[in-house]
C-alpha cells in the first residue's frame, strides 16, 4: 500500500455535556487550542500531499 498517512492527532472529548455552552460553542481552552493545533496539523499535510500524484 502506497498510503499517506496522518497519525497523532486523536481526539475524544470527555464530559462533552459540560464542555460546550448554551450556544454550542466549546468553552474549554485547552481543548480549543490542542484541536486548533490538530486542524493546522492536517492543513499541512493535506498541502504537502496535493502535489503528489496519484497512482
Amino acid at each position: 500500500m502506497n498510503a499517506h498517512v496522518l497519525s497523532g492527532n486523536q481526539f475524544m472529548l470527555g464530559f462533552a455535556k459540560q464542555q460546550f455552552n448554551e450556544a454550542g460553542q466549546l468553552t474549554d481552552d485547552r481543548t480549543l487550542k490542542f484541536l486548533t493545533t490538530c486542524f493546522e496539523t492536517f492543513q499541512q499535510f493535506i498541502q504537502a500531499h496535493r502535489l503528489v500524484p496519484a497512482e
